[in-house]
């Protein structure tokens, strides 16, 4: 496989004043938009190929979402299990699904269809480029993990009269959240070997509900999101996180974008770089039920706290509105449906796609429980099934657990995602990890073993950019199978490679290739903490004394002309240069030649 790459596109959808907003509960219409609808694709590449995909949307149903996986699969060659498309829930586009008291809007939607496959049939064309460059599809990965706690609270408000909040009602009847807010926001980046970015995603768990004067748009995240784009020149995705149980009832939503924009600058500005591990995924059905429910009782809670909260008029078209959703979902009680769990795994950071509106409760749990240090909740993905409850939460009742197409799981569905995302996140860890370290703190030379794999392409992916720019033994960063080649052709003989180790992980590496020939080639990177130490040196001569001990006439190599230190070492050794030239990457090259 080849080194990291991504390439990201973004496709605008044309909305007009006709069309249903979604997000309300009855009808409502806009006739003006600020900023822009959009599905924004980036395709990764490095042991697998993957596509994330998102669109400023309500939500992608079901079927929108398989028919475009599957024509994306079809189209640009990457498999179905690898495509997480997600929408952002911005209440301000058209419907995209038939909720409340309105149906999709079927035009928009079916437009939807086609920039989800269009966008990703554009940034895989940029990766398939023949005339494309290596430092243009090239890249590094960045992670930041910080924090945005202002824009968004737990909504679930116990009011003086048990009952949980929804709107409506005066704030000193206010008791208490009834669970928790989760406010980090992580950000992920892709950069080019020249320092230009590729795409930017990140992630927060808030209801994306609000604009600059509420007209139609992609809502606060999506305006931040485009702000940050145009500072850095690359698609800015964002993926919503468990957000069920969360909105923004404090701050104005023009103030709430320049918090999410602060905060996405922030983590901008602290990015950790380097892919720590491969990039995998697994993408699994997971059948859930239509819940059992009993009309009187749920009428009842819809029509007692509409009559309590809301005008007369607004109450009665709110109560028919979930009168005539549990009418048409009554013949499905207890259905079973299937939908989608999947999980990413981006080097040490792994993302969860689950299908709806997670409870934040639940999202944290999954979040905690996770083998993986940095795992993030990716809501709405490859699909919707409304609400996604705790248990506790669907016995305090309230609008998220009112019965309508937008809350309609059996109770325990929730508990039952967060078991199965566990479970596969701690089936990419034990893929992952087992590789045998020395704890030892004083570093030792020692032949590459048959587990280092994981070592090394951390300890490659990890070195700081100039040194990699010296430094590259398979492009800009490593693959997980192209690690594990390796291992295995030093196993076989058809290399031999020499590893540093210390403090439970490699530092150094250094190896002979082609060994078929009479002068290997000969490679050497080292952690820049561990230069000026002499290791360079060791490795070198254990190198060149392996070589003479396998009836070698010589050892041959290339270096970075710039890299003085490099050529000074190799000259001390008896290396000579015999020509130059101008690498695939730009970069120009001495090469030298030992023979004995």
């Amino acid at each position: 496989m080849p080194p990291l790459r991504a390439a990201a596109s973004c496709v605008e959808l044309k909305s007009d004043d006709s069309m249903v907003l979604a997000g309300s509960i009855l009808a409502k219409y806009a006739s003006e938009q600020e900023g822009k609808l959009r599905v924004c694709a980036t395709v990764i590449e490095a042991d697998v190929r993957l596509c994330v995909i998102a669109c400023d949307v309500i939500a992608v149903p079901d079927d929108v979402a398989d028919r475009a996986a599957k024509a994306i699969e079809t189209e640009c060659k990457i498999p179905f299990d690898h495509i997480l498309i997600c929408g952002s829930h911005t209440h301000h586009a058209p419907s995209t699904i038939t909720v409340h008291g309105y149906k999709r809007e079927e035009a928009f939607t079916e437009q939807l269809e086609q920039a989800i496959v269009a966008a990703a049939r554009d940034a895989t064309g940029k990766l398939d480029d023949p005339d494309a460059g290596q430092n243009d599809i090239e890249v590094e990965m960045g992670f930041a993990l910080t924090q945005e706690a202002t824009v968004g609270r737990n909504s679930r408000i116990l009011l003086a009269d048990d009952t949980i909040a929804w709107g409506g009602y005066p704030p000193e009847e206010e008791v208490r959240p009834t669970g928790p807010f989760d406010p980090d926001l992580a950000v992920i980046a892709f950069r080019k070997p020249g320092g230009e970015f590729a795409s930017v995603l990140f992630n927060h768990s808030t209801h994306n509900i609000g604009g600059r004067g509420r007209p139609r748009g992609p809502a606060f995240y999506g305006l931040a999101a485009q702000e940050v784009e145009e500072q850095i020149g690359a698609p800015v995705l964002f993926l919503p996180g468990a957000f069920g149980s969360t909105h923004n009832q404090k701050v104005p939503p023009p103030e709430a974008i320049h918090r999410i924009r602060t905060a996405i600058e922030r983590g901008i500005g602290t990015l950790r770089w380097g892919l720590r591990g491969p990039v995998l995924c697994l993408k699994r059905p997971f059948e859930y039920q239509v819940r059992e429910f009993d009309e009187a009782k749920e009428d009842e809670a819809v029509r007692s706290y509409c009559e309590k909260h809301f005008p007369a008029d607004r109450a009665a078209d709110y109560v028919e509105v979930f009168r005539a959703m549990r009418k048409e979902l009554a013949p499905h009680r207890g259905e079973t449906r299937q939908t989608w769990l999947h999980a990413i795994l981006l080097g040490d950071v792994a993302l969860v796609g689950v299908p709806g509106e997670m409870f934040g409760v639940l999202g944290m749990a999954i979040r905690r429980r996770s083998p993986f240090r940095y795992t993030f909740v990716i809501g709405l993905s490859n699909g919707y099934i409304g609400y996604i409850p705790d248990r506790e939460g669907m016995e305090l009742g309230g609008y998220q657990c009112w019965t309508g197409f937008h809350s309609l799981v059996a109770p325990g569905t929730g508990e039952r995602i967060v078991d199965e995302a566990v479970d596969m996140l701690d089936e990419l860890h034990a893929e992952v990890y087992g590789m045998k370290t020395d704890e030892s703190s004083e570093p030792h030379i020692r032949p590459m073993e048959e587990g280092d794999a994981p070592a090394i392409q951390v300890f490659f992916n990890t070195l700081p950019s100039e040194t990699r720019r010296l430094f590259r033994p398979a492009g800009w960063n490593m693959s997980q199978d192209r690690c594990r080649k390796i291992v295995y052709e030093h196993l076989n003989g058809t290399r031999y490679d020499l590893v540093v180790e210390a403090a439970g992980r490699i530092v150094g590496w250094a190896w002979l290739s082609r060994m078929e020939n009479d002068t290997p080639g000969l490679g050497i990177g080292i952690a820049e903490e561990f230069c000026g130490h002499g290791l360079g040196r060791r490795l070198i001569e254990q190198l060149i004394a392996e070589s003479k001990r396998r009836g070698k006439k010589g050892i041959v190599l290339s270096y970075v002309q710039d890299n003085e230190r490099a050529g000074k070492l190799y000259e001390s050794l008896g290396f000579c240069v015999t020509s130059s030239h101008v690498g695939g990457d730009g970069e120009s090259y001495h090469r030298m030649e030992l023979r004995y």
